[in-house]
């Protein structure tokens, strides 16, 4: 007698618990089927948050990525392409949550990238396990609530640009914007200084000595002056600005920041840090924007439940070798 064949979970009308459902990203992943670690605590995520988790994962080994190993246009342009599977601001009862690890990459993709997510899902969250450096923080400034792990780090907002004729490699535009400003002050500097001088060597009248101090300070100058590329220093000081922009209009939508506070954080973002890699943690986070009477901004970082904090603790040691663009999707 023939043995009777057992049905099958498709047959049965379910899924049989005992097979393994593999996952990969709906944009990209490496590797192609990821670790079931690493979906089981995406999942969690999706659990404690109440919303549907995305990712933006490319911080650990670069090179696997190839276009989306950083932000942008080209990864910009592959969520517009999936926008139809974003959770829809229609339905009240599903959110998203942004996973991101990221070294940053280019402002104009990560801006639109935060308008794309307000616009079709009517906010949006970051969770930042470990790091969303540079254009990854000026995404975050769209989001509605950003929650930073306790090793988690932001960073500044300085634009950057390779630098083919000295440096071969990326600098910050703040760098010689901020020379120049130095100089000018110096300038000033020396003309007050070389002013008070001769009026307390000579005792003239200041309208009569002022002309020579001017002299002096120019002269002094000049020859620092003259090296100085106009167009180069044209082109860093507009990409700063840009930054500094694009930061503002994404942080005046949200309730806690009018038009003054929003100035004050992009502005210490794209200008008050020494280093373009300088760590800006949560307590860092919420000291940043200082106004005109003193009092400090601060971003509004979300504090974090138990359950959340145990799941940064795990993603930040184990995305490394991972990258994953999109939501987890059944291969």
């Amino acid at each position: 007698m023939a043995k009777k064949r057992k049905p099958t979970s498709v047959e049965k009308g379910r899924v049989d618990k005992s097979i393994v459902q593999n996952y990969t990203g709906s944009i990209f992943s490496h590797p192609k089927i990821l670790p079931q670690e690493f979906v089981k605590h995406v999942q969690e995520l999706e659990s404690v948050t109440g919303s549907e988790v995305w990712m933006m994962i490319h911080q650990g080994k670069r090179s696997l990525g190839g276009k989306y190993s950083r932000i942008g246009y080209e990864l910009f342009d592959s969520f517009v392409d999936a926008k139809s599977l974003l959770p829809d601001k229609q339905d009240k009862g599903t959110s998203l949550s942004l996973l991101v690890e990221s070294p940053g990459g280019l402002a104009e993709p990560a801006y639109r990238l935060a308008r794309l997510f307000n616009r079709c899902c009517g906010s949006f969250d970051v969770v930042v396990p470990r790091m969303a450096k540079s254009a990854a923080t000026l995404l975050a400034l769209g989001a509605n609530k950003i929650y930073l792990g306790d090793d988690a780090e932001l960073g500044p907002l300085d634009a950057q640009f390779f630098d083919y004729d000295v440096e071969e490699d990326y600098v910050s535009a703040l760098d010689e914007v901020q020379a120049v400003e130095a100089l000018e002050q110096s300038a000033i500097d020396s003309a007050w200084g070389m002013l008070v001088y001769l009026r307390e060597r000579t005792g003239k009248k200041i309208n009569t000595l002022l002309p020579e101090a001017l002299h002096f300070a120019a002269e002094v100058t000049k020859p620092l002056f003259d090296k100085i590329d106009a167009v180069r220093y044209s082109r860093q000081s507009r990409a700063l600005q840009e930054a500094q922009d694009y930061a503002e209009r994404l942080l005046l939508p949200h309730p806690m920041f009018d038009k003054s506070k929003a100035k004050a954080i992009a502005r210490d973002l794209v200008r008050n840090y020494p280093t373009h890699g300088f760590m800006i943690d949560r307590e860092e986070a919420e000291r940043i924007g200082k106004l005109e009477n003193g009092l400090r901004v601060g971003l509004q970082v979300s504090s974090i439940p138990a359950e959340m904090a145990n799941l940064l603790d795990w993603f930040y040691g184990n995305v490394d070798d991972i990258v994953v663009i999109g939501k987890l999707v059944e291969e």
